[in-house]
């Protein structure tokens, strides 16, 4: 079983995830393994007592057993072991098998970090850059990211583009910024793909280039990244670096949707609304505005104006079928750079 966070930067009131796959290891993903694999490992190096602890991770029948994992990191940790050291900071961060405790996530992270982890230099600058454990200071973040990036570690990367976007704890240098999401999408970056495509798409750091804006979205997109599928969909709902496709628009608007975009909700509400790439449908129309607005989206302008074209058993059934959407897609958000 893999376990997602993110990773959030928020600025600017716009913000960036960078996901982690928690059970991911720096020699791969972590599988159960056989009774009498596991008795060979236990009494072995770190690095077999690694293994150990990212097979309770895994678990029997996708089920983790946490505070086991966490037991043969410590053993592994104990030892030297850098990457056990992550992956307790991890645990502690995020309550997974042990209280959480900021203080000692921050212990744990700099401890490796300090002999040159690279995932643990991603997490400490997180720390640094939301004030967990420590005050808040972007400098100290950047420069762990800096450590990390160097290394190979696209999550740095993205941080890194995200802070020189904004302007973030360094001077704002967009330039630099879609050079690091760059960076981080040929290290094959889901977020880092995104990004690199918004940069495209608005032109902003980089030369304006819908073509490329599609492609990095695309890219993306196929990986179920939903902010990608909505500003993909947006691209091919007015034609723009690729040929025109409402019905392929409205597709991607649902699958961006479905992962969490409240963007998407709009678009498909406009879409229902004006019958584009569908059959014309107020009240699915203002079901999704409905959808919108609980998610954070400012519509009430909007539901006003279709709400006046609707009466009051339509209005009653399109709030019953967001209910019951809401019941089961539920809200999976992943946040970004803003939508276009």
């Amino acid at each position: 079983m893999r376990f997602l966070y993110c990773a959030l930067f928020v600025l600017l009131n716009h913000s960036i995830c960078v996901a982690h796959q928690y059970t991911a290891d720096t020699t791969g993903t972590p599988s159960a393994s056989p009774p009498s694999q596991l008795r060979h490992l236990r009494s072995g190096s770190p690095s077999d007592q690694f293994q150990v602890a990212q097979s309770y991770v895994a678990g029997t029948n996708g089920q983790p057993d946490f505070k086991k994992a966490f037991s043969w990191y410590k053993k592994a940790a104990d030892r030297g072991h850098s990457g056990a050291m992550t992956k307790i900071g991890q645990m502690y961060l995020f309550g997974s098998g042990v209280t959480q405790d900021y203080q000692k996530a921050f212990k744990w992270f700099l401890m490796a970090a300090s002999i040159g982890e690279a995932a643990a230099q991603f997490d400490l600058g997180l720390m640094y850059f939301n004030g967990l454990a420590v005050p808040a200071d972007p400098g100290q973040a950047l420069k762990w990211w800096e450590l990390a990036a160097a290394k190979g570690n696209d999550n740095a990367a993205s941080g890194l583009g995200f802070a020189y976007f904004n302007g973030a704890g360094v001077p704002k240098d967009a330039a630099r910024g879609c050079q690091f999401f760059a960076q981080g999408a040929t290290a094959g970056s889901v977020e880092g793909e995104y990004n690199l495509g918004y940069c495209y798409d608005v032109g902003e750091g980089i030369e304006q280039d819908a073509i490329e804006a599609a492609h990095w979205y695309g890219e993306a997109s196929t990986r179920g990244y939903a902010p990608a599928q909505t500003n993909l969909g947006k691209l091919y709902l007015a034609g723009n670096g690729v040929a025109k496709d409402e019905a392929r628009a409205l597709r991607l608007f649902h699958l961006g949707a479905e992962g969490g975009n409240a963007r998407a909700f709009t678009n498909l509400a406009t879409s229902y609304h004006d019958g584009v790439g569908v059959v014309r449908d107020l009240v699915a129309s203002y079901m999704w505005l409905e959808l919108a607005r609980r998610n954070g989206e400012s519509v009430e302008e909007a539901i006003r104006v279709v709400a006046g074209e609707l009466n009051q058993a339509q209005i009653a059934e399109a709030q019953i079928r967001a209910d019951l959407w809401m019941t089961t897609h539920g809200a999976a958000y992943r946040t970004h750079l803003p939508d276009r």
